[in-house]
């Protein structure tokens, strides 16, 4: 009686020995086989180094985009890069601007010459879409300053060259001044106020302050605030409100 009651208990753990013993001889096996897959690199999506020269340009200025193309530690060459662009808003809109192949390094350079702050990334499209990071470059309007005389003093005019879709209408100037002779002496220009612009035309506008010197009396310059519609100008820009370094200073 106790005999037929022990063999099936051991015929019980025998197979659950044997089951657990299979098992574990599965698992290894397919740890084994992924390991030593052929095409475990392949799997490594490409991706960019992605680096602009300079990021805050005057209108009419030209930057340069630099990079390479690469999959793991491999650098992929001979193949086809896009440099796509996306203007202010940047609604995430990008546009194809220029496509090259990368070279035996797997870099390449593109040059762009914005008319307002974009933002640029580049693609691999025929690799996998892949992407880079995006890269904004800020454009500031061009700017040139005209006197003439006013009243006792001088009426200094900053006139803003700006793209004609783009207004900056309402954006700050903030004038500094100092006579000559306490400019070369304190090394400053103090702040003295700020003005509206005011567009002439499109892609014109002008702000204007009067002071009471002659023009071979006082040093004087400005900052300029754009407002964050215009779609021009660093985003982080600010201005004093006490003094700036003089010219030479």
């Amino acid at each position: 009686m106790s005999r037929l009651t022990a063999m099936p208990q051991l015929t019980r753990t025998s197979l659950s020995f044997l089951f657990l013993f299979a098992a574990l001889l599965s698992a290894a096996g397919c740890g084994e086989e992924e390991d030593v897959s052929p095409n475990f690199e392949d799997r490594i999506p490409p991706g960019f180094e992605f680096e602009v020269a300079e990021r805050v340009l005057k209108l009419g200025e030209s930057t340069t985009f630099t990079g390479n193309l690469t999959q793991g530690e491999e650098r992929l060459r001979a193949e086809t890069v896009v440099l796509e662009a996306d203007p202010y808003p940047f609604s995430n809109d990008y546009s194809e601007l220029e496509s090259v192949e990368t070279d035996g390094a797997g870099g390449f350079e593109f040059e762009a010459s914005p008319d307002a702050n974009t933002a640029y990334r580049v693609t691999a499209g025929e690799i996998s879409q892949t992407t880079s990071e995006e890269r904004f470059v800020y454009v500031d309007p061009r700017t040139k300053l005209e006197t003439e005389p006013a009243g006792n003093g001088t009426r200094f005019t900053t006139v803003f060259t700006h793209p004609e879709e783009r207004s900056i209408q309402g954006s700050n100037v903030f004038s500094y001044a100092a006579t000559v002779a306490n400019a070369e002496a304190t090394g400053k220009l103090n702040f003295i106020q700020f003005d509206r612009v005011e567009q002439t035309r499109p892609g014109l506008s002008k702000a204007s302050i009067v002071l009471p010197f002659a023009e071979e009396e006082v040093q004087y310059a400005t900052c300029f605030g754009y407002t964050p519609d215009s779609g021009l100008g660093a985003p982080n820009a600010t201005c004093s409100q006490t003094s700036i370094k003089a010219e030479g200073g």
